[in-house]
């Protein structure tokens, strides 16, 4: 059996909780580019890789955690599934309500009725179909006027863990890493080939997304530790992209590799820097701060446009970020563990 057990670091020499502060503050790192991309802060022209960092994460724990109870005869689908629902669904559902109540009542006509088609699609955590069928190119200004035009990601997400369980069952445990490899690839050059002729569906698609998950699923199969200094190249490479990349970049296609390979990076490599107190607080939060940032930015244009509307905006969806952690998040979370068998 390959090491991924829940998840490989335990044989790293990591314990669990410094390993849980590693991903945390990995995801801070995430967010804070999505939201810095979304804000219009300088310097974060391509903050939208933040969302291919969440799907390297992804892939690597839900593979640890599935492929580990697959080989104690331990996995029950059923429970996964029910687990993910408890651990999304009740933040993102209340979300899309209230923006759906606050954009129906007070958004112009055309925009209420966009908004309208998209409430379901984003509540059944399948935005990103509804926005293929739509043809919404996500960077452009029609597209940023749709308050649940970020909902795209997580229906990615969604769709990622109902086939992944599958797969599992499927692979065998000599073949798995050759099994994930394949998919990553075959995934890698579907997005190739499709965002250049293609580019919406590239962008919301699974299939042409599933590669970057699969790199992090191959990383934990694969139990390979980095060294220290590792941890800061992938850091530096996730920064390069945030920095470098903007709409007019062909994504995904082969410019994800990078953000993609800096998170690999940043998760192979043991290193305290990401476990700092700050970073660790966001990263805890940062689904809901994904949640919130947002519907309140594109709420704050309509009062007045400009970047402090959209600073403010995002600091007062941190601070909704928080609430909704406490108070929807966590005992959704402990619900779920009753149920669940991860």
């Amino acid at each position: 059996m390959q090491n991924c057990s829940p998840l490989a670091w335990k044989a790293w020499g990591w314990p669990a909780s410094a390993r849980q502060r590693h991903i945390e503050g990995l995801r801070a790192i995430a967010v804070i580019a999505v939201v810095g991309y979304h804000v219009g802060l300088p310097g974060f022209a391509g903050g939208f890789v933040g969302v291919d960092v969440f799907f390297v994460i992804s892939g690597y724990v839900i593979c640890g955690h599935i492929t580990s109870l697959k080989d104690r005869g331990e996995l029950d689908i059923f429970n996964f599934w029910l687990r993910r629902i408890a651990r999304l669904a009740p933040a993102g559902i209340f979300v899309v309500a209230v923006v759906g109540a606050v954009g129906l009542a007070t958004l112009p006509q055309d925009r209420a009725l966009q908004l309208a088609a998209a409430i379901l699609p984003a509540a059944g955590f399948t935005a990103n179909l509804h926005f293929i069928a739509v043809a919404s190119d996500y960077h452009s200004a029609m597209a940023a006027l749709n308050p649940l035009l970020h909902m795209w990601s997580l229906g990615v997400e969604a769709q990622f863990y109902v086939i992944w369980p599958l797969a599992a069952l499927l692979m065998a445990p000599r073949f798995r890493v050759a099994g994930v490899v394949l998919i990553g690839l075959t995934s890698l050059a579907v997005s190739a080939a499709v965002t250049p002729t293609h580019p919406t569906l590239a962008y919301y698609g699974l299939p042409s997304r599933l590669w970057e998950m699969a790199a992090g699923a191959a990383l934990v199969l694969s139990g390979r530790r980095a060294p220290a200094w590792a941890a800061a190249v992938g850091i530096a490479a996730i920064i390069l992209a945030v920095m470098w990349f903007d709409a007019a970049t062909p994504f995904p296609g082969y410019a994800a590799v990078l953000p993609v390979l800096g998170a690999l990076l940043a998760i192979a490599a043991p290193s305290p820097m990401l476990g700092g107190a700050g970073l660790v607080w966001i990263g805890a939060r940062s689904y809901s701060w994904y949640l919130w940032h947002w519907p309140l930015i594109v709420f704050g244009e309509m009062i007045q446009s400009g970047l402090y509307v959209r600073l403010a905006a995002s600091g007062i969806a941190l601070a909704f970020a928080a609430i909704t952690w406490a108070s929807i998040e966590e005992p959704a979370r402990k619900w779920g563990r009753r149920w669940a068998a991860i």
